[in-house]
């Protein structure tokens, strides 16, 4: 399938910016994370399914920017991308003691 094809499903592009670090000494490691750094809104997961919802009962009642997919004379749903969402800015830390 190329990029042009009807039926291609595009997802949305991201940027999430981590940042790690830590330091040993001796038996002692302290440590931290800081995942999302730019707090940016993203999509973890992203597929491209066909779903029905109870409203959805023919082709018309299809969102915007979906598809709605016909399988023979029968209205399968609505084409369209389903996510998780990514997690915003997390800050861990870590102490590990080594023996």
């Amino acid at each position: 399938m190329n990029a042009s094809d009807p039926r291609r499903v595009n997802t949305e592009a991201y940027f999430v910016l981590d940042a790690y670090g830590s330091y040993r000494w001796r038996w002692l490691e302290a440590g931290f994370s800081i995942q999302n750094l730019t707090n940016t809104a993203w999509r973890e997961a992203q597929f491209g399914n066909v779903s029905r919802l109870p409203n959805e009962t023919g082709p018309a009642s299809c969102p915007v920017g979906t598809r709605p997919v016909v399988d023979g004379a029968r209205f399968a749903g609505c084409e369209d991308i389903h996510f998780t969402p990514g997690a915003p800015i997390n800050v861990y830390g870590t102490v590990s003691l080594s023996f």
